[in-house]
């Protein structure tokens, strides 16, 4: 092998050397997404190309060729690389560059946090692939764009289901969503996801922040597992606002700082309800969604709750005297009422 010691030679030698050291090949996957088994694989048939370009005198052609080779590998399509493994998302979906837009204000990513913790879920694949999916009810699938807009993503309907699935799996996109949310995630379960998650990604898991009366994470919540009920059942119709969880430590938040009752269902494998039904709980949970608005179509029930509580104090459910000539502010009761169903 006396060849690769002669001057012109030498350098190329040393070039394509530098190429398959780890800076090279992290270079390679970052643009290309190449794996080091495919630059090392590209080394050795250059080598096997420069012998013979150099039996034949023309070192030229050599440097020509790599140069064409260079460009080859930084254009070649997703599809070619056959050193992706099978099942991880870029075999699935060939990954692109995400550009993130940062436009949200910290009570948003509070928001987002909620969410999570209440309709979400953080995943490692057994390849060490990170990833997030979030799954909510059909009409609230415009929810989910705004999420998708910022961090990329996809959504699938899921099937048999009136039901939308979210699902983020692009290493740069879940973690800056990691960034953002980081501090604010604190569901029993979804913290140990969200830990595993982080681990993955080297980031420090920040121990969830304190909860106020001015925190998003309420309206996240409220947007996963909240209610609004209107009990028309009882003489005096009643509204009542209410947040279910499988883990008691969710609803009693609220409890601490909204107040209102805290109870347990054996039903259903067990569940803990948080719940407000008097005017002035309610009233004050209305001051609260004004401030960190619900982002669901539970938003629709809320803005109607105002004028519920209008009507009833001008009597306007009572029954009827003639059931033909219904009064004015009766109809206006039923039509609210029809509505409110409509949500």
């Amino acid at each position: 092998m006396w060849f690769l010691h002669n001057g012109p030679f030498l350098q190329v030698v040393e070039v394509l050397q530098w190429a398959v050291s780890w800076n090279m090949s992290m270079f390679f996957y970052k643009y290309t997404y190449c794996s080091t088994s495919f630059v090392s694989s590209f080394y050795n048939s250059m080598l096997v190309t420069m012998n013979s370009s150099y039996m034949n005198q023309q070192v030229t052609n050599v440097v020509q060729i790599i140069q064409w080779s260079f460009i080859f590998i930084l254009k070649t399509p997703h599809h070619y690389h056959l050193n992706t493994p099978v099942g991880t998302p870029e075999a699935v979906c060939p990954p692109t560059k995400i550009h993130i837009k940062k436009t949200q204000n910290q009570e948003w990513y509070q928001w987002l946090a909620g969410l999570i913790d209440g309709d979400g879920c953080f995943l490692v694949s057994k390849a060490g692939y990170a990833s997030l999916e979030i799954t909510v009810e059909s009409k609230d699938e415009a929810l989910l764009y705004q999420i998708k807009n910022i961090y990329g993503g996809s959504l699938k309907p899921r099937a048999g289901i009136n039901a939308v699935r979210y699902r983020l799996h692009h290493k740069e996109g879940v973690h800056q969503l990691c960034l953002d949310v980081n501090g604010y995630i604190r569901h029993p379960v979804r913290f140990v996801q969200f830990t595993q998650v982080c681990n993955t990604l080297f980031l420090e898991v920040k121990t969830p922040d304190c909860l106020h009366a001015n925190h998003g994470w309420f309206a996240g919540m409220f947007d996963a597992d909240g209610t609004v009920r209107l009990n028309l059942t009882t003489p005096y119709p009643q509204i009542a606002v209410s947040v279910t969880q499988k883990y008691k430590e969710v609803p009693e938040a609220y409890k601490l700082v909204f107040g209102g009752s805290l109870y347990y269902d054996k039903s259903q494998n067990g569940y803990w309800t948080w719940a407000v039904q008097s005017k002035s709980d309610v009233v004050t949970m209305l001051e609260y969604f004004k401030a960190f608005p619900s982002r669901s179509h539970k938003r629709q029930k809320l803005f109607l709750i105002p004028e519920i509580y209008h009507l009833l104090m001008q009597q306007a459910h009572l029954p009827q005297e003639s059931q033909k000539h219904p009064s004015a502010l009766y109809k206006k009761w039923v039509s609210l009422v029809e509505s409110w169903k409509a949500f």
